[in-house]
């Protein structure tokens, strides 16, 4: 079995030194210049807009402001300009949130019917509470 010898070398783009390198490397680069090496060549890579909405190409039939018809992503020139541009509909924005008082209300009511909920007897009642209890539960979330 071979014993192997280590040494000590400097690394060539810095100079800072490099313990236990084997003795026939003949250039090593430290941690911090290989790093520096690599952020240098990444480049951050800004997308362009294309002016169309998200999940246009797997739409059955999108017709572009310009009039370019495309059928499942695929543009058809023979098409063009002969149906009115899509309309797209704007996200519907957040709810706004609950303050803790309103919260703690909706919390007491919620108890109030479930122990309502317990005396029923008839299903018509207990399906007009069972309602109010998921209307509160989804303003709750």
């Amino acid at each position: 079995m071979k014993m192997a010898y280590f040494d000590m070398i400097e690394c060539y783009n810095c100079g800072s030194v490099i313990k236990d390198v084997h003795t026939t490397v003949e250039k090593v680069l430290c941690w911090q210049c290989c790093i520096d090496n690599h952020w240098d060549k990444t480049e951050v890579i800004n997308k362009k807009s294309s002016g169309k909405p998200r999940g246009w190409k797997f739409m059955a039939v999108y017709v572009h402001k310009d009039g370019t018809v495309y059928h499942k992503g695929t543009e058809q020139p023979d098409l063009k300009g002969t149906l009115p541009p899509t309309k797209i509909k704007p996200k519907q924005k957040a709810t706004k949130k609950l303050t803790k008082k309103e919260s703690n209300e909706l919390v007491a009511e919620l108890g109030t019917l479930k122990a309502s909920l317990r005396r029923v007897k008839t299903k018509k009642a207990q399906a007009t509470i069972e309602k109010k209890i998921k209307a509160i539960n989804k303003k709750l979330r």
